[in-house]
């Protein structure tokens, strides 16, 4: 995920925990009444969606009760044939793209799952996440802790939940687009930066079940204190892309969506960038809990799931 090894390409202004300048934290009054009130209204902001933030919070707490979903573990097979039955349920088509790869003389069986909706319909819109986890909690503030496997609710179950439930609900009311569910494996091995993105790279050379006319990232947005910045690689290869979704946040009352660019971050997308395909990434890469043993199911709320689903969903929706 990121630029600082999932990689973040950091600008000094654009550091963990330090704001751009310009840009100024809203007082916490009326944060927090945006919050209550964004919340309690919000059936009547957006009427038809069907996404539950609940429901997909079930899905990011049953992943991390899995344990650490490390290529090569018995935890990251049982979240595999999790993952691949929830999407079955849910899709027209169900591929499994199984591949091997080749790390300190080893082989890792690594596998992208994807599932279509709508597979004829043009345009076909993918979206996807990385459903691994960190082998290392590099960035934990103990260095005892360092070589422990990550739990990854965050980064890794959120993502994975809000596709899964995204599928769920566009199969009961169908859009009038294609759309693909990619779960991409292998994005986090690391540590360095040519071990990570190994699934979405593999995926976009070997699209299935074809190759996807843009592509929408969804990476560390379970986190109760959410802030998705624009991403800067994002705006780069599709900013109407970028601008349509922040629009659409923004009609639904959904402060989470902060409407300038902060971070250049190496994540999944870019694999899709390399192959001339319009990616964007929605992320929050201001997590203080960002490969540490803290990243946990309590550091994350359903309402942040809800927030990136119902913005999906709607914006799903208006294609035509």
């Amino acid at each position: 995920m990121r630029v600082k090894t999932k990689s973040r390409q950091e600008t000094p202004a654009s550091r963990k925990g330090v704001g751009v300048a310009l840009i100024i934290r809203w007082p916490l009054v009326v944060l927090t009444a945006a919050i209550a009130l964004g919340y309690l209204g919000l059936q009547r902001a957006s009427g038809e969606l069907q996404f539950d933030g609940v429901r997909a919070f079930q899905h990011l707490k049953r992943q991390v009760a899995f344990g650490p979903r490390v290529p090569g573990t018995l935890s990251h097979q049982k979240v595999r044939f999790y993952i691949g039955e929830e999407l079955r349920r849910c899709v027209d088509v169900l591929k499994y793209q199984d591949f091997t790869w080749q790390v300190d003389g080893k082989k890792l069986r690594l596998t992208n799952i994807a599932g279509v909706i709508n597979p004829s319909a043009r345009p076909l819109i993918a979206v996807g996440a990385h459903w691994d986890t960190r082998p290392t909690a590099d960035m934990d503030p103990d260095p005892a802790k360092r070589k422990t496997p990550i739990p990854g609710a965050n980064d890794g179950a959120s993502g994975v939940a809000v596709v899964l439930e995204l599928a769920r609900v566009l199969k009961e009311r169908r859009p009038q687009v294609g759309v693909v569910f990619v779960l991409f494996d292998g994005e986090d091995y690391g540590p360095d930066v040519d071990r990570m993105f190994i699934g979405s790279d593999y995926y976009a050379r070997n699209p299935v079940p074809s190759k996807p006319d843009r592509v929408i990232v969804v990476d560390m947005v379970g986190d109760a204190d959410l802030q998705i910045y624009k991403e800067v690689n994002s705006l780069r290869s599709d900013r109407n892309l970028v601008d349509g979704i922040w629009k659409t946040a923004s009609s639904l009352g959904y402060f989470q969506f902060v409407p300038y660019a902060k971070h250049t971050v190496i994540d999944d997308h870019v694999s899709f960038h390399n192959q001339g395909i319009p990616a964007i990434d929605i992320i929050d890469f201001d997590y203080p809990h960002w490969h540490t043993l803290n990243d946990t199911v309590d550091k994350c709320s359903p309402q942040s799931l809800e927030a990136v689903g119902r913005t999906l969903e709607k914006w799903l929706r208006s294609l035509r």
